[in-house]
């Protein structure tokens, strides 16, 4: 999936690997990590999806969040697929406070719970 980044954002990294940035802002990463990215400030890059982005005299990139990140489009059965991380990530868009210890069962009937089923 190509995401935009945040504005400030020059560098990132998942799994202890380097994600490289294009000159526009936007970077490729796997669809199932996109959800951890999309809780860190990065939105779709697809117009579709309402981001925009814009260079500043100084080089530096700026992009405008997104009004309807991917993040919302997860339905009750796609939260059973997602890994812990991503569990994590999802709640943490949605604005659903987690507090240590928990389970991966206790995260996904969170995450049910936020999304009403």
């Amino acid at each position: 999936m190509k995401l935009r980044a945040p504005a400030g954002c020059h560098a990132a990294s998942h799994g202890g690997l380097a994600v490289s940035f294009a000159e526009d802002g936007t970077t490729d990463v796997d669809d199932k990590v996109a959800l951890v990215f999309i809780a860190h400030g990065f939105r779709p890059a697809e117009a579709g999806h309402g981001a925009e982005v814009t260079k500043s005299k100084t080089g530096e990139f700026s992009s405008l969040p997104s009004p309807k990140p991917i993040i919302h489009e997860i339905g009750p059965d796609g939260i059973e697929v997602l890994s812990r991380k991503e569990l994590f990530a999802f709640l943490r868009a949605k604005g659903v406070s987690i507090s240590l210890p928990v389970t991966n069962n206790e995260l996904r009937a969170a995450a049910r719970q936020s999304l009403g089923s």
